[in-house]
């Protein structure tokens, strides 16, 4: 080390310390020195070195105790044969890892040169894998305090500076997932390997699925903490939903195509003996008046089943190069009446450019004129729906479309969405006057366009429904 004669330099041991440090000097070296003191003196030499360290005085000191390192440094030097094996920062670097690459002894291959540097080089490797893994990794004391936290993690709990570092599991995961530190501080406590699957979390990002694991850590039989993993799901999840509607939907489908031709003979031989008895007996009012109410009920019947049929045939109708934007603003001005008179405000935000798919133009106007007629009957009194439609580039080679309708209604229970899409399911408190088919049939022909239908609450209240197609060129 060459050191400036002129700076005033200090090597100290514990006998001479308060001498010394009575008129600050520059650089002060303590050479083990604090090993020496008790506890008692300890806590009070501690804050010493503070306030010369406040004051521009430069520490160097050799310590084998890791504690002391993290009551003082700033940087922290690995040596071991007269060789350096590392220097960091030492908010970088956790008490694990530190006793770890401070005491465990490393085979030396004498036949490689500079191994220091290929050691220091392998622990960034490592250190750069577990900060990039694409799941939640977390590091554990005994105390179950945050010891290291990689980059997924710091995303998820919304993390931006080093105060995560040194603070209590409970606090990292915070009072809306107490639930899940009880759990998981119960098996920790147990010093066991464990997992749990699909576990409810909330942070400011919202609501999320993970799996999680805990991995003991242990220094020979020494138990030093535990890696704490967790995986999100959710997105598994709603695709997993979406296949089993989608099986459910095939199998109620061929149950209803069944159903409904057996339905449809008998009923036309019903009518056949309804109009016959009409022209046998012209004359009798009584007769007439009944025909006419069986008439009315036989055309409920058969639209239900026109309706059962067209959801469970995926008929290869004529396709042809529908443009959204025009579809939606004929659909919206027919409407404007109507909307006028139950008080609700229709708001129309077209993409500034033409968007075509490929789709029967008729089958397309059913799933959106379900959408806004569901949107009319869930405003009581007064209120609006907003149809907006965006051209998005999920890739370079895939673009879609997105129409999104959302209305200030009451909003969806949150128990029911996941059934929103189920034949016969019906939220309506008149069940005559909808048969629950409207949003089946629509989610069945977007689905047969390879696109994706989904319903959520918005913000504030209301619903929102958002369609998603394949756009061509």
């Amino acid at each position: 080390m060459c050191v400036d004669r002129s700076v005033p330099l200090i090597v100290l041991n514990s006998y001479v310390f308060l001498k010394h440090i009575y008129n600050p000097p520059r650089v002060l070296i303590l050479d083990e020195t604090l090993e020496h003191l008790s506890i008692k003196h300890l806590h009070k030499v501690i804050p010493i070195l503070r306030d010369l360290q406040s004051s521009g005085s430069s520490i160097l000191f050799v310590t084998h105790r890791i504690d002391d390192i993290y009551d003082i440094a700033d940087r922290v030097s690995i040596m071991r044969d007269g060789k350096i094996l590392v220097t960091e920062d030492i908010k970088n670097i956790d008490k694990i890892n530190l006793i770890k690459l401070a005491y465990t002894q490393v085979i030396k291959d004498h036949s490689i040169k500079h191994d220091d540097f290929d050691f220091y080089k392998l622990l960034k490797y490592n250190e750069a894998i577990l900060t990039n893994l694409p799941f939640s990794l977390l590091v554990t004391d005994v105390k179950r305090k945050v010891r290291l936290i990689n980059e997924a993690a710091k995303r998820y709990f919304v993390i931006e500076d080093a105060t995560h570092l040194d603070i209590d599991l409970k606090t990292l995961l915070g009072p809306e997932n107490a639930e899940v530190y009880r759990l998981l501080k119960d098996r920790i406590m147990q010093q066991k390997e464990e997992y749990f699957y699909n576990i409810h979390m909330k942070t400011r990002h919202g609501s999320s699925s993970q799996n999680i694991s805990i991995q003991p850590l242990f220094d020979g039989k020494l138990f030093i903490g535990n890696i704490i993993t967790m995986e999100d799901v959710s997105q598994y999840e709603k695709l997993h939903r979406q296949l089993s509607l989608s099986e459910n939907l095939s199998a109620i489908g061929l149950l209803a195509a069944g159903v409904a031709h057996e339905i449809k003979n008998p009923l036309q031989i019903i009518n056949y003996y309804m109009q016959n008895l009409k022209l046998t007996h012209p004359e009798d009012a009584g007769i007439a008046e009944t025909v006419q109410e069986v008439d009315e009920e036989i055309v409920t019947v058969s639209n239900i089943i026109d309706n059962l049929l067209m959801f469970s045939e995926n008929k290869e109708l004529e396709s042809e190069d529908v443009e959204i934007n025009y579809l939606l603003s004929m659909i919206i001005t027919l409407l404007k009446k109507s909307s006028a008179k139950e008080n609700i405000t229709l708001h129309f935000d077209p993409d500034p450019d033409p968007i075509y798919v490929q789709a029967v133009k008729t089958e397309l106007k059913q799933v959106f004129l379900n959408v806004l007629k569901n949107s009319f009957e869930a405003i009581d009194e007064e209120g609006s729906i907003t149809v907006i439609i965006r051209l998005v580039h999920s890739n370079p080679e895939k673009k879609q479309v997105t129409i999104t309708f959302i209305d200030t209604g009451p909003g969806i229970d949150n128990q029911i969405i996941k059934n929103l899409f189920v034949p016969f399911f019906s939220t309506k408190k008149k069940p005559s006057l909808n048969m629950g088919l409207g949003l089946s049939i629509s989610y069945n022909i977007v689905t047969k366009y390879a696109g994706i239908m989904t319903m959520q609450n918005s913000e504030g209240s209301g619903c929102k429904t958002v369609i998603t197609l394949p756009v061509i060129e």
